[in-house]
């Protein structure tokens, strides 16, 4: 287990069948670095891109500042076998990935990199129009809150083939479309660390309404308590590292020093109840989250009422809504009904009284 609460980040720069002459990879790893170091991250950079994924154990982030192997021919094809194996396991356990650019080109013989990131470059279908002035327009996030839209002289990516569910929270313009230059994407909450980019704090903390400086607060506290536990419970119990120790704001990190297993909760509490019978015996299921995102899917109770419903109609209520939801027969929004998460914060009851209203009315079972 980690002794502090120094989040690690491993910075991956091309060189050799990554390198191009376009990017100056070595420059860029340097500015992300202070960049990092800035906001307390130990950093750490490695110039042997294939090496680099076998050796991610304690790494909280990995970046990707590189080119694309392909494009050197033949020499430019192939990864080392522990390589593959230890990126896969890696992203497996909650680490958190930030490419770069022409890293959407990049890892081309890893098969989880493209799914990790959300987009893949295209020859001769992606491309990018001459260097020059854009407008980046920010949008409603809470990554980029505070930023206002802005131009700089910069290349634009354009035409990427996006891979999953992303959030795009930066846009530009070209050829009349809208292209993602900024976009984040979850994989799933219930196996988060308890500490680093991808534990309780970071990832939960501003779900609920914590600024970064009260992150930061709950980041060092949570490590020592942490280190407590870890002290105080039988040797090899509790792992801040685990998947899963960071779900639930860190419930799951005290469960263990309890001698708990970790274990999807929604299934577990739906058995716990008789979900399934009571799932054929309604018309209709109603379910609801907070922020039904990309996380509500894999774990959570939206995508456990959804398997279990079957063939039975379900409709969601939640907070606020920024996934695909076509498997849903309803949905409602409060942001929506409330015109904006201000409202709909303040007066919670009342737009969910409204809500409870429109699903009478709507609903046709």
């Amino acid at each position: 287990m980690r002794r502090t609460a120094e989040p690690r980040a491993l910075i991956a720069v091309g060189t050799g069948r990554y390198a191009d002459p376009w990017h100056p990879f070595a420059e860029n790893a340097a500015a992300l670095g202070a960049i990092l170091r800035s906001d307390g991250f130990d950093v750490r950079i490695d110039d042997d891109l294939d090496g680099a994924p076998a050796a991610l154990d304690g790494v909280d982030l990995l970046v990707v500042c590189a080119g694309d192997p392909w494009a050197n021919g033949a020499t430019g094809h192939g990864a080392p076998s522990e390589s593959l194996s230890g990126l896969r396991a890696t992203l497996d356990r909650g680490m958190g990935v930030l490419g770069v650019h022409s890293a959407t080109a990049s890892l081309r013989d890893y098969p989880d990199w493209a799914a990790a990131i959300g987009a893949v470059w295209l020859p001769e279908i992606s491309m990018h129009p001459p260097r020059g002035e854009a407008h980046v327009e920010a949008l409603s996030h809470p990554l980029v809150d505070g930023i206002d839209s802005f131009t700089l002289v910069d290349e634009r990516y354009c035409f990427l083939q996006l891979v999953g569910e992303s959030e795009v929270v930066a846009e530009h313009e070209h050829g009349g479309l809208r292209h993602p230059l900024v976009w984040v994407r979850e994989h799933s909450d219930v196996t988060s660390p308890l500490l680093g980019p991808s534990g309780a704090a970071a990832v939960f903390g501003p779900q609920k309404g914590a600024d970064p400086a009260v992150a930061e607060g709950l980041e060092s506290n949570l490590a020592r308590w942490a280190r407590l536990l870890e002290r105080a419970a039988a040797p090899g119990r509790v792992d801040a590292d685990a998947a899963g120790a960071g779900a639930a704001g860190g419930t799951g990190f005290g469960m263990l020093a309890w001698g708990a297993t970790i274990e999807a909760g929604s299934r577990a509490v739906g058995e716990a109840v008789g979900a399934r019978e009571a799932f054929a015996w309604a018309s209709l299921v109603i379910t609801g989250e907070g922020r039904f995102d990309d996380q509500s899917r894999v774990g959570k109770v939206p995508s456990s009422v959804l398997e279990g419903a079957g063939s039975v109609p379900v409709a969601l209520v939640a907070g606020s809504i920024a996934a695909d939801v076509d498997d849903f027969a309803l949905t409602i929004a409060l942001t929506d009904l409330a015109g904006g998460t201000a409202e709909a914060m303040t007066h919670p009851a009342r737009w969910l009284r409204e809500a409870g209203a429109r699903l009478a009315r709507d609903a046709r079972i």
